[in-house]
């Protein structure tokens, strides 16, 4: 509450070869030096939590910005400005936004791991001050089959807190 713009920034997993061809080009890029990027990606920030006073200096740039907004839905545009662009934005203007770390909105992350400690186990996110459920992954496999009568009866990270507001 006593800063004018919050965003979350998202963890990057690093990347991981799926079959022996993308095994092989990555070695290739290790041994010449252009796999750091790959190794350890720079991190962006995440727009599903913001929290903003009104009339924010970083929000009116940010929204200027969407003039060159170029997605058509799912590509490899979708995330620019939401991720890319704003953080940018924020490295550039640094006094009129607060960068939070990872973990408080955007952990766990929506990989397989990520998603069974919060919908299959009970696990602490100290840092957390909320979690953003990844719908576009977590929505098929869990969200969508959540009941009443499930987060009542099951304890799990997600269904511990859901209770709360019951």
């Amino acid at each position: 509450l006593n800063h004018h713009f919050v965003l979350g920034q998202e963890l990057k997993l690093p990347y991981v070869p799926k079959n022996a061809r993308q095994q092989f080009k990555f070695n290739v890029r290790k041994k010449l030096g252009l796999a750091e990027k790959l190794i350890n990606p720079a991190p962006g920030l995440c727009n599903a939590v913001i929290l903003s006073e009104k009339g924010s200096d970083f929000a009116g740039l940010w929204l200027d910005s969407y003039q060159t907004f170029r997605s058509k839905g799912r590509d490899k545009y979708w995330n620019e400005h939401s991720g890319k662009v704003s953080h940018m934005l924020a490295l550039q203007n640094r006094e009129m936004v607060t960068l939070l770390s990872p973990y408080a909105f955007h952990y766990p992350l929506y990989n397989g791991q990520g998603l069974k400690s919060m919908f299959e186990t009970v696990t602490e996110f100290p840092e957390a001050y909320l979690h953003h459920l990844w719908e576009s992954f977590s929505w098929d496999k869990y969200l969508s089959k959540l009941t009443m009568d499930e987060i009542k009866k099951t304890d799990t990270t997600y269904n511990l807190i859901a209770r709360r507001f019951l």
